[in-house]
């Protein structure tokens, strides 16, 4: 009986504790979407020159192998043309190639408006992931503590007459807008 009411005294903790767990995966998988998508939306050129290099390097592996093969189909005419075929369809292919790489920095990349904002929205997400993660395993407090030390530091290294310059124009700009 009593072990009962233990557990139903612990029950409001372990629920606040799974709603915890359950709030943070969801913030690590739509993170893990976000992740995704930003890297899913790569320029075309990039793709293109990505593309051509793994061409490049696929037809260099057909000359090669071509080459081994040459030995072993010596005795055979027939076989030993199809071998020099593809050995030169290979050296054909990886000409292709480098005509792309040539031409791509001629070729304009467009991008979508929507890429753009989901950049910003990914970006805006990343933020405020990391503040909730720190907020969340309590290492909030010392980390803005830790930023208010270096900016304090920062302050006492510039030396006081750019901070009178500094302050002047920002007094000269404050004193422009209100006379506006």
């Amino acid at each position: 009986m009593r072990t009962l009411t233990i557990l139903a005294a612990g029950s409001d903790d372990f629920r606040d504790d799974l709603l915890a767990a359950a709030r943070t995966s969801v913030l690590l998988i739509a993170c893990g979407i976000a992740l995704m998508l930003a890297a899913g939306c790569t320029s075309g050129t990039k793709q293109i020159a990505h593309s051509a290099n793994n061409v490049g390097t696929l037809a260099a592996q057909i000359e090669d192998h071509a080459w081994a093969l040459a030995p072993l189909v010596a005795e055979n005419p027939d076989a030993k043309k199809h071998v020099d075929a593809i050995s030169q369809d290979a050296k054909d292919i990886g000409v292709e190639a480098q005509k792309i790489h040539e031409v791509l920095p001629k070729v304009k990349d467009i991008e979508s408006p929507w890429v753009g904002i989901i950049k910003i929205c990914l970006f805006i997400l990343a933020i405020a992931g990391v503040f909730a993660l720190l907020v969340y395993t309590g290492l909030a407090a010392p980390v803005f503590a830790a930023c208010r030390f270096v900016g304090s530091l920062l302050a006492r290294a510039i030396p006081a007459p750019i901070k009178a310059h500094v302050a002047g124009k920002v007094a000269k700009a404050w004193n422009k807008g209100k006379k506006a």
